[in-house]
């Protein structure tokens, strides 16, 4: 090949690099998803995303050099892909397995364990037993404390502390 045609397949060569990189990590995504994806360090990501865009860049120049498109180089760099696409796929299990996404566990915390209509509650309160009352950002709400009162009254009243119930039980 001429020095020009070197130049064109250096120049092609880059832009699909360019093109290669946002096609692994968007396909990485949609196969994992982002979610998960989220979890996996930033330097798994690079490494494993550069590397695959890399080796696909390489697959296809080993196809250009040699006579047949398929042949040795070609298929070794394809199975390079490959076993990167695999080894992301292993980190981002070990990082969806082992590693907690904050935001769910907020998630989580803020959605209450059971909700009830209200017949299901007055059901509930006509079988008797123990009440559970999960103070939240509404604590300092006028008409919780006298709800509180009333429903010792009768039942069993469950607050997250002692000092939280002796303090909701006294009006404040």
């Amino acid at each position: 090949m001429d020095t020009v045609n070197y130049r064109l397949h250096r120049l092609a060569y880059a832009i699909e690099f360019l093109i290669a990189l946002p096609v692994v990590y968007t396909v990485w995504s949609q196969v994992a998803g982002q979610v998960n994806l989220d979890l996996v360090l930033w330097y798994w990501k690079l490494g494993l995303g550069v590397g695959m865009a890399w080796a696909a860049v390489r697959a296809t120049a080993a196809a250009v050099e040699q006579e047949r498109a398929w042949n040795l180089r070609t298929l070794k760099w394809v199975t390079v892909v490959v076993l990167l696409a695999v080894g992301a796929g292993m980190v981002t299990h070990y990082f969806r397995v082992y590693y907690e996404n904050e935001e769910e566990m907020i998630e989580e915390q803020e959605e209450p364990a059971f909700t009830a209509s209200r017949l299901e509650r007055q059901r509930m309160l006509r079988r008797g037993g123990l009440v559970h009352v999960e103070l939240g950002q509404g604590a300092a709400h006028p008409h919780l404390a006298p709800a509180a009162g009333k429903l010792d009254e009768e039942f069993p009243v469950v607050l997250g502390s002692a000092a939280a119930r002796e303090d909701l039980l006294a009006g404040g």
